[in-house]
């Protein structure tokens, strides 16, 4: 099983170590170098991608061992 990310309704699958892992336009979780999970969209917007903003709610479910 994949850690998981959830935000507005969309799963995020896995922790991307770059933004290239995913094309053009794909959401993604990315750790930032100061360690903080970022949502991010490869070369786009998350905010605008998602409808998403400060204040809402991300889940994030780790696999169970």
């Amino acid at each position: 099983s994949t850690l998981r990310v959830l935000v507005k309704g969309k799963t995020i699958i896995g922790i991307q170590g770059a933004y290239a892992q995913k094309g053009p336009g794909e959401v993604l979780a990315i750790l930032s170098s100061r360690g903080v999970l970022e949502i991010a969209v490869n070369q786009g917007n998350a905010a605008m991608f998602l409808d998403a903003g400060q204040g809402d709610e991300v889940t994030v479910k780790m696999p169970k061992m």
